[in-house]
């Protein structure tokens, strides 16, 4: 097993620290990641320290002397300019995810419509429905995707907020995200969202 990451100090009792530079995938922020192994090969938890708190916080690295292992000043200062020398010679960036980007939202919520869609002339009162390349879902009803969906790790007001500055959402001129549906025995609101291909694959596949 290969451990990710870049050598950047190792203590005289064999103590080794790596840092790995991460990309969050939705946001573009970039952290670093910091772990030790010890002379048993054991490894700590990741310690994560934003990007600009490498440059801008003295004190950024000072948990280090909390740690077991006995770092010294001496060792805090090494690391942290092994740190910051790995970020400037571009050492390999890896990614990472906690929410959602806008197209996987997006994604998301088509492939929610066109599961979950039902024919107008079936069902006159359908919550979720195509015409005319958009998907119309009731807003009461996208809660129920929110929560089928929390591994997006986005919030409704999120999700809607995205959509609408990505184009994919598309409000009527005098409401901020939905659109009014006159239907023969009432005028409930929908959001409308430009469908889109929801079957493309990204990365690699396994077959079983």
């Amino acid at each position: 097993m290969e451990r990710k990451g870049t050598l950047i100090h190792e203590d005289d009792w064999g103590n080794k620290v790596f840092m790995a530079p991460m990309r969050d995938v939705a946001s573009s922020k970039v952290s670093v990641d910091l772990y030790v192994v010890t002379p048993e090969d054991k490894m700590t938890e990741l310690y994560t320290i934003q990007k600009q708190d490498v440059y801008n916080k003295k004190s950024c690295f000072d948990f280090l002397l909390g740690l077991e292992f006995g770092f010294k000043r001496d060792d805090v200062d090494k690391i942290k300019n092994g740190v910051m020398d790995a970020l400037e010679n571009g050492s390999c960036m890896l990614t990472a995810q906690g929410k959602a980007t806008c197209e996987e939202m997006h994604k998301a919520v088509c492939r929610y419509i066109e599961d979950n869609k039902e024919e107008l002339e079936d069902n006159p009162e359908a919550e979720v429905f195509v015409r005319d390349g958009y998907g119309f879902i009731l807003t009461k009803r996208f809660d129920a995707f929110v929560k089928e969906n929390a591994d997006l790790g986005r919030k409704k007001l999120e999700i809607l907020k995205h959509l609408k500055v990505m184009g994919a959402l598309k409000p009527s001129d005098s409401r901020v995200y939905d659109v009014q549906v006159k239907r023969k025995s009432d005028s409930p609101y929908f959001y409308r969202i430009e469908m889109v291909n929801t079957e493309e694959v990204d990365g690699e596949v396994i077959e079983l």
